[in-house]
């Protein structure tokens, strides 16, 4: 039965072999009348399966922590407005360049703020704020979940920071009847407020980001054994793109 299934995850396809021991698990798990801790468990040699107890007990390891990293899937769709909504709300906002010869400041362009806070707040935790940590004998670093936490707070906050510029921004062309304006060869018709006032939402999102996203791939490294750590690696990478293409649907 299944014979060609390797019996070591140290060897092989880890993927490959990783799904097969799933598959196995639940076959397994089916057609048995006896009742184990796991559905993984069936997979065991000891129990008729073909793979060896610690090479089941690690992928059940690695399974109990895709459930917590697929509540990051409602982050991630946060984290990608940057690439929709927040680009579609700055092309209505004022880009500058309106007289002859003048800069037009692109639409996208506003998220120079996040990514250099990001870089900044990666750099601040590990050359100063750890550091600092460990010379006051705490721990070297604090916990991942608060910094996850903290980082998902700062999201919902630069979503809220968004919605305040989405109302003046609306209030202003009450206001003032707005004006056409050219972005990309397109006209939008647009408030008089400036585009920089995006400036804190992208500024709080960087710093979300480089909790959540650093916190996050620390959290599948440390917590997966030794031989899957790629592949969780990649399956937090995955979530991350599956937050992407369900913020593309909103």
């Amino acid at each position: 039965m299944m014979k060609m299934l390797l019996e070591n995850i140290l060897t092989g396809n880890v993927l490959g072999t990783t799904l097969s021991m799933i598959w196995q698990g639940m076959v397994l798990k089916h057609r048995s009348t006896d009742k184990l801790p796991s559905w993984l468990d069936y997979a065991k040699s000891s129990n008729g399966g073909s793979f060896q107890c610690q090479a089941v007990d690690e992928v059940k390891m690695a399974v109990k922590s895709i459930p917590i990293m697929l509540t990051a899937v409602v982050y991630f769709i946060l984290f990608n407005q940057m690439q929709s909504t927040y680009l579609l709300q700055a092309e209505r906002m004022n880009l500058g360049g309106q007289e002859p010869g003048g800069f037009q400041i692109p639409a996208a362009s506003m998220q120079i703020f996040c990514w250099t806070i990001h870089s900044f707040t990666n750099a601040f935790q590990e050359l100063v704020i750890f550091p600092l940590l460990s010379r006051m004998g705490r721990r070297p670093s604090p916990g991942r979940f608060l910094r996850i936490g903290i980082g998902m707070v700062l999201g919902i906050a630069a979503q809220i920071a968004a919605a305040i510029v989405e109302i003046y921004r609306k209030e202003d062309l009450k206001e003032t009847g707005g004006f056409d304006q050219i972005v990309a060869g397109k006209v939008y018709h647009s408030a008089y407020l400036s585009v920089l006032y995006q400036a804190p939402q992208f500024l709080l999102m960087g710093v979300s980001s480089a909790l959540v996203v650093t916190a996050g791939l620390e959290y599948t490294y440390v917590q997966s054994p030794v031989v899957l750590r790629g592949l969780m690696q990649g399956i937090f990478l995955l979530i991350l793109g599956l937050g992407g293409l369900l913020a593309s649907a909103f």
